[in-house]
């Protein structure tokens, strides 16, 4: 359709003479009806599925609401759970970015990954790859960050977790935290960033652009259970992330199936074989 739009303006747009003038093949009628009814078919199976990852979504977020705060305790754990401020548990730092960022001599085809939002809004839990790349120069005058390392945005989009899976760098939009392997486990904090997210968001300095500083998510406050409850808790909120993934994934199947069924359907390449009956009710 791209190719039909014309116009003098910076951005094309379609008028009612390239859709006049827009070529299609003439599908019988009786056929037009059965392709018709079958990608409505094919719609009402990607809804449910959306429909059910939604109640999954909010399954989720229950779960953590409650077993992330000590409201709801899994059988076998009692005990008091600590509060603390995550300044007093683990070591938090501001990445850094080597100026001026412009200089290409800061970047390369490969070497450590340079985090940025685009990369983490796009992974999920784990941190995989990165679209850019710095040089040995411009990861020294940056953060680096390892395997295992656990990040946090904290500029625009706020209050996004991940688990970094490749030697890489942050700039100052992420902070990095370490050393807390005694109190509290990566994925029972990376949990419990992705609760608070909508209220970090609403705590940024304002600016150009909301930010957290270093102190401001210090003096953010948790509740600690025992190690061995984190990891159990933590399991419960693994299960119900795969199940949701595992639908994702079968929306975007779903919806490849579609888009290839009208690539053949549409186009004549494939055909619908109608039974006597089905091409009568169809002309009616």
């Amino acid at each position: 359709m791209k190719n039909f739009a014309g116009s003098s303006r910076k951005d094309p747009n379609i008028t009612s003479k390239n859709v006049g003038d827009f070529p299609f093949l003439k599908i019988p009628l009786p056929e037009q009806k059965a392709i018709a009814k079958l990608l409505s078919l094919m719609d009402s199976t990607i809804n449910q599925n959306n429909e059910l990852i939604t109640q999954k979504e909010l399954r989720k977020k229950w779960l953590m609401q409650n077993l992330l705060t000590g409201k709801k305790r899994l059988k076998g754990f009692g005990g008091e759970w600590k509060e603390e401020k995550l300044i007093s548990v683990a070591d938090i730092r501001r990445g850094a970015s080597p100026r001026p960022i412009q200089d290409t001599k800061w970047f390369n085809s490969k070497g450590r990954g340079w985090i940025r939002i685009s990369d983490v809004t796009k992974s999920h839990f784990y941190l995989n790859s990165t679209t850019q790349y710095l040089s040995d120069a411009g990861a020294d005058r940056s953060v680096k960050v390892d395997r295992g390392d656990l990040i946090m945005s904290i500029c625009a989009t706020i209050g996004i977790p991940v688990i970094v899976n490749i030697p890489a760098c942050i700039h100052d939009g992420f902070v990095l935290f370490r050393n807390y392997e005694r109190r509290l486990t990566t994925f029972f904090l990376y949990y419990f960033i992705q609760y608070i997210s909508e209220k970090l968001s609403g705590e940024g300095q304002p600016g150009t652009q909301k930010n957290l500083n270093t102190s401001i998510v210090g003096n953010i406050r948790l509740l600690l259970p025992s190690i061995k409850e984190q990891v159990a808790i933590t399991q419960v909120l693994q299960a119900a992330d795969k199940e949701i993934q595992l639908l994702k994934t079968k929306t975007e199947k779903l919806r490849e199936q579609k888009k290839g069924m009208m690539q053949l359907l549409l186009t004549g390449k494939k055909r619908l074989k109608l039974n006597n009956n089905e091409d009568n009710r169809n002309r009616n």
